[in-house]
């Protein structure tokens, strides 16, 4: 899920750190924010290889927490 796909990469970078925990992850699925979030997946056939989240509000979206199970050269997202 999303905290996987997260915690996994910033596990790499060992300059970044994790803000985000299980529980944060667990909450804002099960609470009404819920509709405010976008996510975007990356998949190569039936697979999901990467993904993010975003925060819609009105026509924008702010972003900034992505994560991938797979280095794919030029996997990037952006909000």
């Amino acid at each position: 899920g999303p905290y996987c796909r997260y915690s996994s990469t910033v596990e790499k970078f060992t300059f970044q750190k994790q803000y985000l925990n299980k529980d944060f992850f667990t909450r804002i699925q099960e609470s009404n924010f819920r509709r405010h979030l976008v996510v975007v997946l990356a998949r190569r056939g039936n697979k999901t290889i990467g993904g993010t989240f975003n925060v819609q509000k009105g026509d924008t979206l702010y972003g900034r927490y992505w994560g991938c199970f797979e280095e794919v050269p030029y996997l990037y997202f952006e909000a």
